[in-house]
């Protein structure tokens, strides 16, 4: 009785399997793929042989699969030990988090504005660059501790990281031209205004300054030509 049981279970098994074959060969596979394989196919095996080996295929993807399955036991253990793992995994996470807060939120260094030199470097807020991405370009690229990098101010299209006067040269030298996030950076002394928001403000009108100098200097040559 059981033996008729198990073959009527698995016979409702192999019918749903390969019903759902049958639907991913009409909505999902690849037509030049199965024509390429089914060409293969063909090939390799005799035509009174091929039904058989395509149940025989069936029975061992059947088997792989059953196989695979997790029993109901593993399933029940899995569902008592889910609990505990989360909450490794999340007392783990909150651990990284307020470490990596801690390290974000530690007050930077305060340097003497007779020993300290502010460096400019030519990328900024539109690269998406932060303070923290250039304390890790300073230290990785320049070779200099965390301890002995001051303050950091990041504007629109650059920023300014203050450092020990005997540390500058060695920085512009090791970042100048350095390739960061796809372009090369242009560093060397600041020439940084008192007040960083008139800095940028200034700059602006620097520029545009030179624009309307460039206008004037159009006009005059040809007023110049029109004489």
């Amino acid at each position: 009785m059981s033996n008729k049981i198990e073959a009527e279970i698995k016979e409702e098994q192999m019918t749903a399997f390969l019903n759902d074959v049958l639907k991913k060969v009409e909505h999902e596979a690849d037509p030049d793929e199965l024509a390429r394989l089914r060409k293969i196919f063909k090939k390799c095996i005799p035509l009174g042989r091929r039904s058989y080996v395509a149940a025989f295929l069936t029975k061992m993807l059947l088997s792989e699969e059953n196989t695979r399955r997790p029993s109901r036991r593993s399933r029940s253990e899995e569902r008592a030990e889910r609990p505990s793992k989360n909450r490794a995994e999340e007392n783990s996470s909150r651990t990284e988090t307020e470490k990596t807060e801690k390290i974000e939120k530690a007050p930077r260094i305060v340097i003497d504005e007779s020993l300290a030199a502010t460096i400019f470097i030519g990328i900024g807020r539109n690269r998406h660059v932060y303070p923290r991405d250039l304390v890790g370009l300073v230290a990785s690229v320049a070779g200099l501790e965390r301890e002995r990098i001051g303050n950091i101010k990041v504007l629109a299209n650059y920023s300014f990281v203050q450092l020990f006067k005997e540390d500058a040269e060695k920085a512009i030298a090791a970042l100048n031209g350095y390739d960061y996030r796809g372009r090369k950076l242009s560093v060397s002394y600041s020439k940084q205004r008192s007040d960083d928001k008139d800095s940028e403000s200034e700059a602006s009108s620097e520029s545009a300054t030179s624009e309307q100098e460039s206008a004037l200097q159009a006009t005059e040559e040809v007023s110049q030509t029109l004489v």
